[in-house]
């Protein structure tokens, strides 16, 4: 069973609900972003909370819900689509342990947003269209009110200014009370604790050099993941660089063999931004939607043949007893 709970705003045949399941294998499509969003405004209408990517308590809430109302022989598999990704990874990674899923894909959705900054051709080609939608449907468009109430006169015009996602961002992260934009992303990250990959070269004079960290590979929160989580990212993305899943030295193997072993890397040459489409009209997504199912399915044989072998295990210690 698949709950896609954990997905980014983007425009699907399904509809926008939560939790609506079938019997087919896509089952639950819920726009995290959007409900995150709304939720923090419906919760505090008179605060200043606000949706930011840090916060992985919504996520957790929402995963226990579903896991409560799951019947025993099925398994809940988050799924996040690029935001939806980056804050699905960063859960995982910080629930360690007490995680409420059974496995989860994070899909174009990156491990380390710090790398961001330096994604210059993103910067210039992609990344103001989507400041320009943000602002315009949410931050100003619907919200501007509580962001002028509390942000300072400077970081309130640099928000009317801004020209990519890290600006966006770097006004996001003063609302919300970090130092700067890098530690910002550090949090929001799956591997923001680890060493970066080139160092903060942003031009905030106050961001934070993480390039000279100490930590190792089972220090840092990507070693916590507890479960079964597949990264799967296209080295041609065009919105968040393949730098993001990748540690300082460029080597994948580092992040799958961190703690336990459950982080499993797909980097594919070409594929773009949540995109792998197939066929001469590119009409389908059958690629990448079939990649959700076909990992969700060897994730629930695994964990039924485990199942089988422990109840063996138990059943001839039993035996042993009894004799």
């Amino acid at each position: 069973m698949i709950y896609q709970i954990f997905r980014a705003k983007r425009e699907t045949p399904s509809q926008s609900i939560f939790c609506k399941h079938t019997d087919n294998w896509t089952l639950g499509w819920f726009h995290l972003f959007s409900f995150i969003k709304d939720l923090s405004v419906m919760m505090h209408p008179l605060g200043k909370n606000m949706f930011h990517m840090a916060r992985t308590d919504d996520v957790a809430e929402a995963a226990m819900k579903v896991r409560q109302s799951i019947g025993p022989n099925q398994i809940l598999t988050g799924v996040g689509f690029s935001m939806g990704g980056i804050i699905l990874s960063n859960y995982v990674a910080r629930s360690g342990e007490s995680c409420q899923l059974h496995a989860a894909i994070a899909v174009s959705g990156g491990l380390d947003l710090r790398e961001q900054v330096n994604s210059h051709r993103s910067q210039r080609l992609w990344q103001p269209v989507m400041a320009r939608r943000l602002l315009r449907e949410n931050l100003i468009g619907k919200y501007g009110f509580k962001y002028k109430e509390h942000l300072k006169d400077e970081e309130y015009l640099n928000l009317l200014r801004a020209q990519d996602a890290t600006a966006v961002d770097t006004s996001t992260a003063a609302y919300n009370g970090f130092n700067n934009v890098m530690e910002y992303y550090s949090e929001v990250s799956a591997m923001g604790d680890a060493p970066s990959q080139s160092g903060c070269r942003y031009s905030d004079s106050t961001a934070v050099n993480y390039s000279q960290s100490v930590c190792t590979v089972e220090s840092e929160r990507i070693a916590n993941v507890s479960i079964p989580l597949c990264v799967l990212h296209a080295l041609d993305d065009p919105i968040i660089s393949w730098r993001s899943v990748v540690r300082k030295n460029n080597q994948p193997s580092d992040i799958v063999e961190s703690g336990s072993g459950n982080v499993m890397l797909l980097l594919t040459k070409s594929g773009g931004h949540v995109g792998w489409p197939v066929g001469w009209k590119i009409t389908g997504w059958s690629w990448m939607n079939n990649l959700l199912r076909d990992f969700t399915n060897a994730v629930d044989e695994t964990l039924k043949e485990e199942g089988v072998i422990a109840d063996m295990k138990r059943a001839k210690s039993v035996l042993s007893r009894m004799k």
